[in-house]
């Protein structure tokens, strides 16, 4: 026993140098390595917070234009829909169911519409200069428009109203008209 302890003890003094360098030399390596994966980690991690910021902002604000764009066009379609309804519910009560009294109230509704400055700054909004129906007339049959596949049809027959057809505007779907995606998920680059 006393043997191993006295050759343990006596080692070579340049094997025990030669030993002590490649450990310094061990510990700088690894000191270094742990540094630069810590500079990589961290240039990584502002990397991808970036990146998460410009899809996170990118989607939020193609969404939000998306509401927004939506809105706009629901906002519009009330202000068209109730005035059609007004003109719908004048001309039918109306004392004078002769054509020039349907024009003359066509006229009479657009002018007072337009003449209310708040109704003039939405128009602005939406980038018409005044409301105004979309009428055609065919044998004094009157198709006033109401979107792209609804028209309310007022038929005169020697210059005085016989019929009217509204169906289209009492039967359309509001809510099948105006809809908003789901906002997509956010996807970042790989």
């Amino acid at each position: 026993m006393d043997e191993l302890n006295t050759e343990a003890s006596q080692e070579d003094p340049v094997l025990t140098a030669k030993k002590a360098a490649k450990m310094k030399i061990l510990l700088v390596v690894n000191i270094v390595v742990i540094v630069g994966l810590l500079v990589i980690m961290f240039a990584m991690k502002s990397g991808y917070a970036e990146q998460a910021k410009v899809a996170v902002s990118t989607q939020t604000r193609t969404y939000t234009d998306g509401v927004q764009q939506v809105s706009f066009e629901q906002d519009r379609f009330v202000e068209e829909w109730s005035m059609l309804w007004d003109l719908v519910f004048q001309t039918l009560s109306a004392t004078d169911p002769s054509e020039a009294a349907f024009k003359n109230n066509l006229s009479a509704l657009e002018t007072a519409y337009n003449a209310d400055p708040q109704k003039q700054e939405l128009w602005k909004k939406w980038g018409d200069e005044k409301f105004a129906f979309s009428v055609s007339s065919e044998n004094g049959v009157y198709q006033v428009k109401c979107g792209a596949d609804c028209s309310v049809s007022f038929t005169f027959v020697k210059g005085t109203l016989k019929n009217s057809d509204y169906s289209a505007l009492a039967s359309l779907d509001v809510s099948s008209k105006f809809v908003v995606d789901a906002p997509k998920p956010f996807k970042f680059a790989e």
